[in-house]
C-alpha cells in the first residue's frame, strides 16, 4: 500500500488552519452566506374538519393515522411546466418517510384502514389564503372536492406586514398538497368526507421540486392533522447540517524543509 509523505499533508493542515483563523477575521460570514443561499421559504397552510355546534365549532380531535395512500396526481396547470419533470416515486418516498416518523402507519395485510390520503402536486397559483379562507384545490382527481375552511372571513387589514404576505401568496407556486379522507363506505351514494388538508408551497417556482420535496415535506409533516391560527405559516427549510468550531489561535512554526 503506498504512504501519503507527511511532507504532502502540511499545505492541506496549514490552508485549515488559515480557514479557521480567519472565521474570525470576517471569513466565516461569507461561509455562512452561501450556506443561507441553500436555504429556503416553506410555506405551509392547514385546515381540519371540525362542524359547527349551535355557536361554536366541536372540540379539536385527532383523528387516527392508520392510513391508506389512493394516488397522486399533478394538478392541471397551464402555465410553465416544472423545471424537471417530477419522479412521483420518489416523492411517495419522501411522503411515507415523514408519514412513519409522525407515527402514521398503514394496516396489516386484510385489514381496512381507517384514512385515505391523496396527493396531489403541481406549479401554479392557490387560493390566496389573506383573501379567501379556503383550502380548495383544483383538479381533485375524482374526489369531492369538498371545501373545509374558517367561516369567518373578517381579518385584521391593518397588521403588520399583512399585505405584503398576502401579494406573496398570490404568486405563483410549487407545492404539494396531502389530503385525508374519512375511510368511504360500500353505497354507491356515500361521498368522500375531507378530514384534514396541508398545503405545502414554495414561492419560487422555478425550483425543481425534485429536490426540495424532501424539505418540503419534512416541515409540513408537523401540520399533519393540526390547526393553525394563521392564514399560513413559514418556515425555513433546514440549513445542512456541519459547523466549524473555533478553539484559541495557536501560532504553528513553519514547517522544517524535506530532507
Amino acid at each position: 500500500m503506498a504512504l501519503i509523505r507527511p511532507s504532502l499533508l502540511r499545505p492541506v493542515r496549514l490552508w485549515a488552519l488559515v480557514v479557521l483563523l480567519a472565521c474570525g477575521a470576517q471569513v466565516c460570514p461569507r461561509l455562512a452566506a452561501a450556506n443561507d443561499e441553500d436555504a429556503f421559504k416553506i410555506n405551509i397552510r392547514t385546515s381540519v374538519d371540525r362542524p359547527y355546534t349551535m355557536f361554536s365549532k366541536k372540540p379539536f380531535k385527532e383523528h387516527s393515522k392508520l392510513y391508506s395512500l389512493a394516488w397522486i396526481r399533478q394538478a392541471k396547470s397551464t402555465g410553465p411546466a416544472f423545471v424537471e419533470p417530477v419522479d412521483e416515486v420518489d416523492l411517495l418516498q419522501h411522503l411515507h418517510d415523514v408519514l412513519t416518523a409522525r407515527g402514521f402507519h398503514e394496516p396489516a395485510s386484510g385489514k381496512v384502514p381507517d384514512i385515505v390520503l391523496t396527493v396531489i402536486y403541481g406549479r401554479s397559483r392557490l387560493r390566496n389564503p389573506y383573501e379567501d379562507k379556503t383550502l380548495d384545490i383544483g383538479d381533485s382527481q375524482g374526489m369531492d372536492n369538498t371545501v373545509i375552511g374558517d367561516a369567518n372571513l373578517l381579518v385584521n387589514e391593518r397588521t403588520p406586514g399583512r399585505h405584503e404576505k398576502s401579494v406573496a401568496a398570490g404568486e405563483e407556486k410549487i407545492f404539494i398538497a396531502i389530503t385525508a379522507w374519512d375511510f368511504p363506505g360500500f353505497s354507491p351514494t356515500d361521498k368522500p368526507k375531507q378530514l384534514w388538508r396541508t398545503i405545502i408551497n414554495v414561492d419560487d417556482p422555478d425550483q425543481d421540486l425534485n429536490l426540495v420535496a424532501g424539505k418540503m415535506l419534512a416541515a409540513g409533516s408537523a401540520y399533519f392533522d393540526r390547526e393553525i391560527n394563521e392564514e399560513e405559516v413559514t418556515v425555513m427549510s433546514n440549513v445542512p447540517d456541519g459547523h466549524v468550531i473555533v478553539g484559541t489561535a495557536t501560532k504553528v512554526p513553519p514547517a522544517s524543509p524535506e530532507k
